[in-house]
C-alpha cells in the first residue's frame, strides 16, 4: 500500500532497548548539550502522547549506529487509515538543525515514484519516473520553517500521504500523516506539531 511505504521510508532502524513500550515514559530527565550547557529534553523525551485523539502509540524506534539524537514512533495502524509516523531529530544549534531541515525537504520532494516500487527497473527507466509528492502550502504555522507535501495521488484504499517538514530552534520534525479525508489529516498534523511545541515550550 503506497501509504503504508512512505509512513515506512523514514522509519528509524531496529527497536528502542530502554524498554518503554507505547504510551509510558520514562520521566522528563533533562540531557546536557553543548550550547553554552543548556538543558534540553532528547528526542525521545519530545515524542507526544496523542492518545487525546485516539490513536495509541507503538514502541519507541532508534537509529542504533546513528551520530544523531532521534526518534521514531508510529501512532495508530496503517491498515485502519489512521496512521501517524512521527520523527524528531534534536541537534546542538540552530544551524545544524537547518541543514538537516533542508536535507529531509529535498528528499520528500525529490522522492521518485521508483522508490516504491518493489522492482523499479519493472517500471522502465526510475530517472524518468515523476516524484511522488507534491508541495502544498497549507499547513500548521508553528514551526521556524516548515514545508508541506501530500503525496500526488492515492493508494489503493483511497488514502493520501501528508508529509510536513518542521524546523523549531534546534529540533527538526518529520509527521505523515496518512488519511482519507483532508480535514482529519489536518487535524492530526495539527495536534502533533502543537503538542511537541508544547513540550519545547516547557508545558
Amino acid at each position: 500500500m503506497l501509504g503504508v511505504v512512505l509512513l515506512a521510508a523514514l522509519a528509524c532502524g531496529g527497536d528502542d532497548d530502554s524498554g518503554s513500550k507505547g504510551g509510558e515514559t520514562t520521566g522528563p530527565t533533562v540531557v546536557e548539550t553543548s550550547v553554552a550547557g543548556i538543558g534540553r529534553l532528547t528526542a525521545e523525551q519530545l515524542l507526544p502522547d496523542l492518545s487525546g485523539i485516539g490513536l495509541a502509540r507503538s514502541e519507541v524506534q532508534v537509529a542504533p549506529f546513528s551520530q544523531l539524537d532521534e526518534a521514531g514512533v508510529l501512532y495508530g495502524e496503517p491498515v485502519d487509515g489512521t496512521a501517524i509516523k512521527l520523527i524528531i531529530y534534536v541537534f546542538d544549534d540552530e544551524a545544524a538543525a537547518e541543514a538537516h531541515f533542508s536535507l529531509l525537504v529535498d528528499a520528500f520532494e525529490n522522492m521518485p515514484v521508483a522508490a516504491l516500487l518493489a522492482d523499479p527497473l519493472s517500471a522502465g527507466d526510475p530517472g524518468n519516473l515523476p516524484p511522488v509528492n507534491a508541495r502544498v502550502v497549507v499547513g500548521p504555522e508553528v514551526a521556524d520553517e516548515a514545508v508541506y507535501f501530500r503525496t500526488k495521488t492515492v493508494d489503493g484504499s483511497g488514502q493520501h500521504v501528508w508529509t510536513d517538514v518542521h524546523r523549531i530552534d534546534s529540533v527538526a520534525v518529520v509527521v505523515q500523516v496518512l488519511a482519507r479525508e483532508k480535514p482529519i489529516a489536518d487535524e492530526r498534523r495539527e495536534a502533533t506539531i502543537a503538542a511537541i511545541a508544547e513540550k519545547l515550550d516547557g508545558g
